[in-house]
């Protein structure tokens, strides 16, 4: 039976600035989720290659980034990860991916290819500064991961507990 217990947010994010402000929205609103950061593709590609959080994996963040490093590569590119997530071919429910990069063509073009193979996608678009992460980015996480629940919960089916009937309720007095 699938976990209901969610609570991994893995992002690709470079930036330094933008991880301590993600860090500092996530901290403080949604403590129980444990952010898990890479600064590059191959990092992150790494790690949901060995497989041992996908368990409790609530949403993959991702950035696309044109900086290279010495020999050239795309290391932090999302595209990477994109294309890495679309090779798998688990019929089990896709974790939902939150796309924020200013590259409007790979953006698009990330958001496309996801949402083609069957994955979840929301995407931001980040502005100058830090400020889009708690006006448009931490509202996207939110959804994500509640559009995530309910997808789980009604995959389950009758496996789900069953609310008490109406009219019952437990009361707990303390004194």
């Amino acid at each position: 039976m699938a976990t209901l217990q969610k609570n991994v947010i893995a992002i690709l994010e470079e930036d330094h600035q933008r991880r301590v402000e993600m860090f500092r929205w996530l901290d403080d609103r949604l403590y129980q989720y444990r952010p898990v950061w890479f600064r590059t593709a191959p990092e992150m590609i790494d790690w949901l290659r060995a497989g041992e959080n996908h368990e409790s994996l609530a949403v993959i963040g991702l950035d696309h980034d044109s900086d290279s490093d010495d020999a050239g590569s795309d290391v932090a590119s999302g595209r990477k990860v994109v294309d890495f997530l679309i090779a798998q071919t688990s019929d089990s429910v896709k974790i939902p991916v939150l796309i924020h990069a200013t590259n409007e063509v790979a953006r698009t073009a990330m958001v496309n290819l996801l949402h083609t193979h069957g994955w979840p996608v929301r995407a931001v678009i980040p502005g100058d500064d830090i400020s889009w992460i708690g006006k448009a980015w931490y509202s996207e996480v939110k959804a994500a991961i509640r559009d995530a629940a309910k997808t789980r919960l009604q995959s389950m089916g009758d496996s789900v507990p069953k609310a008490d009937p109406p009219g019952e309720q437990l009361v707990l007095l303390f004194e």
